[in-house]
């Protein structure tokens, strides 16, 4: 999976520590952490990130 983007999208309010942990997870995976969504106000900016 090394190299593949990775979107985490949480529905509702992130709890503390989610975010450390996607990136944890991201780093030791390979993953490319293109980032995380938890509200629509966040879509607008990690649009253009996904590509279908």
């Amino acid at each position: 999976m090394e190299g593949k983007k990775l979107i985490l999208i949480a529905q509702g309010a992130v709890a503390s520590g989610t975010v450390f942990k996607h990136q944890r997870f991201c780093s030791l995976t390979g993953l490319n952490d293109q980032g995380m969504v938890s509200a629509m106000s966040q879509v607008s900016k990690l649009k253009k990130k996904v590509v279908l």
